[in-house]
C-alpha cells in the first residue's frame, strides 16, 4: 500500500471515531445537561435610586424552568442590604418567585454603591447572582420665599 492510500486510511478511521463520539455525547450527555437545575434570576442588574439614609425594598425574581423542585437555602449580600426573611423556601418546578431585599442608602448625596447578592440552592445552581447598583440624590435646594 502506498503512503498516501494508509494515511488516507487512518484518516478517516480518525474522523469515523470522532462523529462516533459526538453522536454518543449528542444522545446521553447533553439530555443530562438539560435535565439538571434550571434556576435563573431574571433581573440580575438593578438600579435603586433612594434619598441619603432610606431605607429602600427591591426584590429579585427566580425562575425555575427545570423539571425538579429546587430549595432556595440562603444569600450572601453587601454590607447595606439585608437577606430576605423566609429562607429556606421551595421553588417548585417550572415557576418563579420574589425574593425582597432591604437596602439602606449611603448617608452622601450623590454617592453611588455596587452591591453583588449571591443565591444559594438545594441542589446547586450555577451563577445565581445579582448585581444591584444604588445611587442617592441629591437633596432638592430649598428656596426661600420672602413674603
Amino acid at each position: 500500500m502506498s503512503l498516501i492510500r494508509r494515511s488516507l486510511i487512518w484518516f478517516g478511521l480518525l474522523t469515523a471515531t470522532f462523529c462516533i463520539v459526538g453522536v454518543l455525547r449528542q444522545s446521553f450527555v447533553l439530555p443530562t445537561a438539560r435535565g439538571g437545575v434550571n434556576v435563573r434570576i431574571t433581573n440580575p442588574d438593578q438600579v435603586v435610586i433612594s434619598k441619603p439614609a432610606e431605607l429602600v425594598v427591591f426584590t429579585l425574581t427566580l425562575q425555575n424552568s427545570g423539571s425538579e423542585s429546587v430549595v432556595i437555602t440562603g444569600c450572601e449580600v453587601g454590607c447595606t442590604c439585608t437577606t430576605p426573611v423566609g429562607l429556606p423556601l421551595t421553588l417548585a418546578a417550572n415557576s418563579e418567585c420574589n425574593l425582597s431585599f432591604k437596602l439602606k442608602a449611603n448617608d452622601h448625596e450623590g454617592s453611588v454603591a455596587r452591591q453583588e447578592i449571591r443565591v444559594y440552592t438545594m441542589p446547586p445552581a450555577p451563577d445565581l447572582f445579582a448585581i444591584v447598583v444604588s445611587r442617592v440624590e441629591a437633596q432638592s435646594p430649598v428656596t426661600l420665599i420672602s413674603e
